[in-house]
């Protein structure tokens, strides 16, 4: 099934919101392309039966390009994620990573993608409790070996930017619900990743400090160049994206180009309900 652009409500809704004429709407339209998904397939197995989630789901992301993805509880945004971070192995399809294939078969390829090429931000923070704000940061370059005074001067910078420059010495239970997300964030770009993935990163959050991980997130793109993947039920945040491409069926059905903010939130909302999401 190719993704489609569905019927734009009339009226001043301002920006582009068409898909080009030669590509499917699941691709965009740059050409420095960092992640390309062709025909993945997933199943799960639930007793005797197999679940299917992903049928042949198709997508690419272009550098500095942030993109939303949306669904139905069960659609298999996760299973998406996971499968492009290599926790989960596809049944079947390729990923490709600035022209590189991932090696689903090596286990040491696969933990290899985490620690030096993708980031991921949970929507639970999965901060460590005994260390520091800054030592959560540096854990993934800890975790690769020893931590060196440039890394140490990075974690600062990013202390910086997410506002939270003096809590570096605090532990994760003194900090708030966005702040220990925002920490998160930061952990994930320590190590340079070209992808970031952030499943519901604004799930636990209010809506001040939604924003201001929504304005991480968006300036980590287009300063850092790096392409990021977000998976939300919000129709608000999800129009913070250069693109929203709705999933249903197991593939992307929709896509949705940037416009005015003001206005991308009921068109959202209008995509989700033709779409019967």
């Amino acid at each position: 099934m190719q993704a489609i652009e569905m019927p734009i409500p009339e009226g001043d809704v301002g920006g582009e919101q068409t898909v080009e004429d030669k590509l499917p709407a699941c691709f965009s339209t740059g050409t420095e392309s960092l992640l390309q998904v062709t025909d993945l397939f997933k199943s799960y197995r639930l007793g005797q039966r197999s679940l299917p989630v992903l049928e042949g789901l198709s997508l690419d992301v272009k550098i500095g390009e942030l993109v939303v993805i949306m669904g139905p509880s069960g659609s298999g945004k996760s299973t998406l994620l996971n499968c492009l971070s290599a926790i989960d192995v596809p049944d079947a399809g390729s990923v490709s990573l600035a022209g590189t294939l991932v090696d689903y078969d090596s286990e040491k390829a696969r933990t290899a993608l985490r620690r030096e090429r993708v980031g991921i931000v949970f929507q639970f923070f999965n901060l460590i409790p005994t260390l520091s704000v800054r030592e959560n940061i540096l854990l993934p370059l800890m975790i690769r070996g020893k931590v060196k005074c440039e890394d140490r001067e990075r974690a600062d910078q990013l202390l910086i930017q997410i506002g939270l420059e003096s809590r570096g010495d605090h532990l994760p239970s003194q900090l708030s619900g966005g702040e220990m997300q925002l920490t998160s964030i930061a952990r994930a770009l320590i190590h340079g990743p070209e992808l970031l993935l952030a499943d519901e990163p604004t799930g636990n959050v209010n809506p001040r400090i939604a924003e201001d991980i929504l304005e991480t997130l968006a300036g980590a793109a287009k300063a850092r160049g790096v392409a990021i993947l977000m998976v939300t039920h919000s129709a608000e945040h999800a129009a913070w994206a250069d693109r929203v491409c709705f999933l249903k069926d197991g593939q992307i059905a929709a896509v949705l180009r940037q416009g005015r903010r003001r206005d991308q939130v009921a068109l959202i909302h209008d995509y989700l309900a033709n779409l019967a999401i």
